[in-house]
């Protein structure tokens, strides 16, 4: 039942009754608010509202970190055509046969073959572009020359 013919009722409880339900909500929600108003935190601990601190300064550290909406590094060789072997002069096999990885030690890089890979992702090389960072988890190089992040992006 939603009201009465007079207009007193709501689902069974009288409109007087839901006033006073909604002022008791305030005042605990007022409460609640002073409560917090009261918390104090730790310098170190920063509001969640805040935005994101930097921990790190790049440019203090000698790190070379590409500047936002810059291109995702180019491996310095095109795609090799042979996982078994190096992709260029320089390069050389890390780990074991099935799964170590190729790696530069002149640059940094490393390329480790992922060649059946299935789909949706498919055949690509697992690219860590060495010294100066790049993607945290690295990229993926494809046939196409296409770099993408391995994660966290969407194409």
């Amino acid at each position: 039942m939603l009201s009465n013919p007079d207009g007193t009722c709501l689902n069974g409880r009288y409109t007087d009754d839901l006033a006073g339900d909604m002022q008791g909500m305030q005042r605990a929600q007022e409460r609640q608010d002073q409560e917090l108003a009261q918390i104090q935190l730790p310098p170190s601990m920063p509001l969640l509202s805040e935005p994101p601190i930097e921990l790190i300064n790049p440019d203090e550290i000698g790190i070379d970190v590409p500047p936002r909406g810059a291109p995702f590094p180019k491996p310095s060789v095109p795609y090799p055509k042979d996982p078994k072997m190096p992709p260029g002069p320089g390069w050389q096999w890390k780990g074991p046969p099935d799964k170590g990885s190729w790696f530069n030690p002149k640059t940094g890089e490393g390329l480790r073959p992922d060649v059946d890979h299935p789909p949706p992702v498919g055949p690509h090389y697992d690219y860590s572009p060495g010294r100066g960072g790049g993607a945290r988890g690295g990229y993926r190089y494809f046939p196409d020359g296409t770099v993408v992040p391995k994660t966290g992006y969407i194409a």
